[in-house]
């Protein structure tokens, strides 16, 4: 499924999941210190893109949502896998989080494009 079949109303679902997890679970000092991260001139980032780093969530997840032309195996390789946990569910599929990275992901099905959000934006997640 590419990103011109992933429709708007999938994108708002995922954006809601992870903007509600953000705010009911996810530990403010977990947000503090992805956003440090992001904000660091040490870490790898994304080049060309803004930085974020006092933005509030949703101004993060807006800007930091994208497609990747990877599925969801290929997203989350075998190390991280015991990390990962379910958030949500849109359209009937898991809405994932990768705890201590930050990352979260989403794909219609096992062969599909994944949406993803890092709370790092534009800086890649601490593991990477």
């Amino acid at each position: 499924m590419t990103i011109k079949e992933i429709d708007r109303k999938i994108t708002t679902e995922f954006r809601a999941s992870v903007l509600a997890h953000i705010a009911d679970t996810l530990p403010a000092s977990e947000w503090d210190r992805f956003r440090v991260i992001a904000a660091d001139p040490a870490s790898a980032k994304i080049q060309g893109l803004q930085s974020l780093a006092h933005a509030a969530p949703a101004e993060l997840v807006a800007a930091a949502m994208s497609q990747d032309n990877l599925t969801l195996d290929e997203s989350i390789p075998p190390p991280y896998r015991p990390l990962v946990e379910v958030v949500a569910s849109v359209a009937g599929m898991p809405v994932y989080y990768v705890a201590g990275e930050g990352v979260y992901l989403w794909a219609a099905d096992s062969s599909s494009d994944v949406l993803s959000v890092w709370l790092t934006h534009p800086a890649y997640p601490p593991s990477r």
